[in-house]
């Protein structure tokens, strides 16, 4: 398994599947598949993707999204749920008011229970790629 610090903003959500939060401490763990790239990745030298692996957020003091459910098949949907949102409960003591902290906004699709999650967005000091 590698990890790639940072290039956050060199990684293509629309079509990816994220999995649930893991939290533990001030650390935010996401699964993520069918993850592509953007120009500039350090990864971008053995293809755009897909990629899987996991999201890891460090120093975290705030999780939150909107997620919206389909109705039916998640590829024919014959409706939709009404969106509600979704708040982690973080454990921020450690974390000093000097820190400097990030905004990571991204979205994907959810399998279980199928949703479209918008707007998802940590506030963290360090953002990791693990693939």
């Amino acid at each position: 398994m590698r990890e790639i610090g940072g290039f956050f903003d060199k990684l293509y959500f629309s079509e990816s599947v994220l999995g649930d939060a893991h939290i533990d401490g001030t650390q935010l763990r996401i699964h993520v598949s069918s993850l592509f790239l953007l120009a500039g990745h350090p990864l971008e030298p053995e293809g755009y993707g897909p990629y899987e692996g996991e999201l890891v957020f460090e120093g975290v003091i705030n999780s939150h999204r909107t997620i919206t459910e389909y109705v039916g098949d998640a590829r024919k949907p014959t409706g939709f749920k009404p969106s509600r949102q979704v708040v982690d409960k973080i454990t921020c003591e450690n974390i000093l008011q000097t820190d400097v902290l990030h905004d990571f906004g991204f979205e994907g699709y959810q399998e279980l229970p199928s949703a479209w999650i918008d707007n998802w967005i940590v506030r963290a000091k360090a953002f990791v790629l693990r693939v």
